[in-house]
């Protein structure tokens, strides 16, 4: 079977890029670990390239064609100009192909770029929350004759030309051990997320590159989310919460950069969310989370009703702060590759040490009561601890893009430098994590690199 393009994953970048490349009658193969009809029992799964994973950090998938979009919530930010201040792209360039993307997609760019400054450190944002849900659904990919599915499968290994400067043709395994030679005529792109991607940079690391031992670890960052103190939900008018609408302070602090937001008390959704890590495709996996959300919800509901009996919190108005992190890039947190492997026996599996970089209480404090007006209350030093974070959505930074990369790093256009036809993109290639929700900047980026694609390839 022959292609011009071959991606590798369906999620914000492999289906925007499918839906982009597709448009002039390009054949293209999306291929997938995931399936392409949603279960009965819509629930996250446990990522299965996962070995060994601080308890902290709990990565999730789908299991279904559109990736981690099944799960984001339609939320649209774009990335704030001083959270890529370290990329190797300007600014306007990301701003300009937003602005494109929205008016192909009818999404008015002022209700996901509405920014108003409180002072030189700080501003409000709001983002009206969009329709397009999966956008592998959204995009109607499947509907698409020059697009072929390959569900359940991965990449396995690939062959290149005499110069290993070109892939000729990919191998690809399916879950039912079945094989299938896939050729490229064009290029081949990585999308497979933060972390999948690093599984498949594995199979090109070996194959291509020396020097291996700098691509055995990789540092990896994201956003810790975190619930603290007691704040009344009217004393900060623009923090309202209404249907669709997302609403948050961003702060470029003396010690942080974070954002913050109303949000209902911590009822110990952590833990649950970290139970569910547990279970991943086993027989009785939907079984038992069934129980676990219901008893969740039963357990969340009872509390509520005793701190609202001992008056610990006000029946309506009373709720907590929900803080995220940017967090700096270094190897505090790291990913590896594991011993153990996945699908088949073909694929390395990663070892996750995530380590909570844990914020200056007191700064932090003062910079809270700042912008809350002084109004947040029962906010402890101890409420700053690994137990209380949530995080594990947004794995980025291992592999960023860089102005002068080596071989086997990235250039700014997403290109595995030594490789002419391999690109890959995904939270894993951002320079800086920022504090943004990275779904639409990914979408961005993947507007971007079709139009590269396009321009170099094509013509």
């Amino acid at each position: 079977m022959e292609f011009d393009y071959i991606i590798i994953g369906s999620g914000a970048v492999g289906s925007s890029l499918a839906y982009q490349l597709s448009k002039n009658n390009k054949s293209l193969a999306l291929v997938d670990i995931a399936k392409t009809k949603k279960p009965k029992i819509k629930r996250r799964y446990k990522a299965p390239f996962i070995d060994k994973c601080t308890k902290s950090y709990t990565h999730s998938i789908s299991n279904v064609f559109g990736g981690n979009t099944e799960l984001w919530a339609s939320k649209i930010y774009l990335m704030t100009k001083g959270e890529i201040k370290d990329w190797p792209i300007e600014y306007d360039e990301l701003l300009s192909h937003s602005m494109q993307l929205a008016k192909e997609l009818n999404i008015n760019h002022d209700e996901l770029y509405n920014h108003d400054d409180i002072d030189d450190s700080a501003f409000f944002h709001r983002a009206k929350r969009s329709d397009l849900g999966n956008i592998f659904e959204y995009f109607q990919l499947s509907q698409r004759k020059n697009i072929t599915c390959f569900e359940q499968s991965t990449l396995v290994d690939v062959e290149l030309n005499n110069k290993n400067s070109l892939i000729k043709s990919i191998k690809i395994n399916q879950k039912s051990f079945k094989s299938k030679k896939l050729k490229v005529r064009k290029a081949i792109i990585f999308a497979a997320g933060g972390l999948g991607n690093l599984c498949l940079y594995k199979i090109i690391i070996d194959k291509v590159f020396k020097k291996k031992d700098r691509f055995n670890y990789f540092p990896i960052v994201d956003h810790p989310h975190i619930s603290i103190g007691k704040i009344n939900v009217k004393s900060i008018a623009r923090l309202n919460r209404f249907k669709n609408v997302e609403d948050c302070i961003l702060v470029n602090g003396k010690k942080n950069k974070y954002a913050f937001q109303i949000s209902p008390i911590y009822l110990g959704d952590k833990f649950f969310r970290r139970l569910e890590q547990s279970f991943g495709e086993e027989k009785y996996s939907d079984l038992i989370l069934f129980f676990i959300r219901n008893f969740e919800k039963f357990f969340s509901r009872f509390k509520r009703y005793i701190l609202i009996i001992l008056r610990k919190i006000h029946r309506h108005n009373t709720g907590s702060l929900e803080v995220w992190f940017e967090e700096p890039v270094n190897f505090r947190s790291k990913v590896s590759f594991s011993k153990k492997k996945w699908f088949n026996g073909n694929v390395q599996k990663l070892d996750i040490n995530y380590k909570f970089q844990k914020p200056n209480y007191k700064i932090l404090k003062s910079e809270l009561d700042l912008y809350t007006n002084n109004k947040l209350y029962d906010f402890y030093e101890d409420q700053l601890n690994e137990e209380n974070i949530y995080t594990g959505l947004k794995p980025s930074c291992s592999t960023p893009l860089k102005s002068s990369p080596e071989n086997g790093e990235l250039n700014k256009n997403c290109n595995v430098k030594g490789i002419n036809n391999l690109f890959m993109l995904g939270t894993n290639v951002y320079p800086s994590v920022g504090v943004t929700n990275p779904t639409w900047t990914l979408m961005v980026l993947a507007f971007r690199l079709s139009k590269f694609l396009k321009s170099n390839f094509e013509n």
